[in-house]
């Protein structure tokens, strides 16, 4: 009798909870509707968080092609963050069934081209690793940088890997252990390792002039735009 009972009360909370449609009002009923007015009107920014409603299913069904669909209206008006969202939802890590690495790095490139410091590290990663574009480590330092000197903590770790390895640029330990140095003050906690083995291959001479690069760098990009935290 009482298993009954409690399958009855799971049963309830289920057909009750937001996410199933049924019962108390959803939390996202509001914003839904509101994006959903102004998509339908053409605002980049309604399509935009209509897109995200899907992506994340807030209030509705989850559903990554209409998250898509949403997207790209907003992305073709210059919607940075719809770009960055459809560079996202293509690297196939949203289950969207006609995700491309190509349209992945077409949209991370028009959103790093706009500034979008987490494009600029994904545009990165794709020319290092020759994903919807051909490989280039230099073209891959170039955006690595770009998201670097904007406190993007992957893309200092991104730069920080190709000087280790001398790829696109001239190898350079210390530049390497520097960039990794910084990132780690950015909460990226795969730097930190890195960083202890690159020590392990450089003199203490190299380690000193390392650290004072890593206040440099902090100096140059951090402190003005209150984007790091100390070295």
């Amino acid at each position: 009798m009482k298993s009954a009972m409690l399958v009855a009360l799971v049963l309830l909370m289920v057909l009750s909870h937001p996410s199933i449609g049924f019962g108390a009002e959803h939390p996202f009923q509001d914003s839904l509707a509101q994006a959903t007015r102004l998509a339908e009107k053409g605002d980049p920014e309604g399509q935009y968080q209509l897109g995200k409603h899907f992506d994340y299913g807030w209030g509705v069904k989850r559903n990554p092609s209409q998250a898509a669909k949403w997207y790209e209206k907003a992305a073709t008006q210059g919607h940075i963050e719809a770009q960055h969202a459809l560079g996202l939802l293509n690297t196939g890590a949203g289950s969207y069934p006609l995700a491309t690495p190509e349209e992945s790095a077409k949209w991370f490139r028009a959103a790093a081209e706009q500034g979008h410091a987490s494009s600029q590290h994904f545009l990165g990663q794709a020319y290092e690793e020759g994903k919807g574009v051909t490989r280039s480590y230099e073209e891959a330092a170039k955006w690595y940088e770009r998201a670097a000197v904007q406190g993007n903590g992957m893309g200092m770790h991104g730069l920080a890997s190709l000087y280790a390895c001398g790829l696109g640029v001239k190898k350079n330990l210390i530049i390497a252990y520097a960039w990794n140095n910084v990132a780690a003050t950015q909460g990226w906690g795969m730097a930190v390792s890195y960083r202890n083995e690159l020590e392990k291959l450089m003199t203490p001479d190299q380690i000193k002039e390392a650290q004072r690069l890593s206040i440099e760098l902090h100096k140059k990009y951090g402190q003005e735009k209150g984007k790091w935290g100390t070295v």
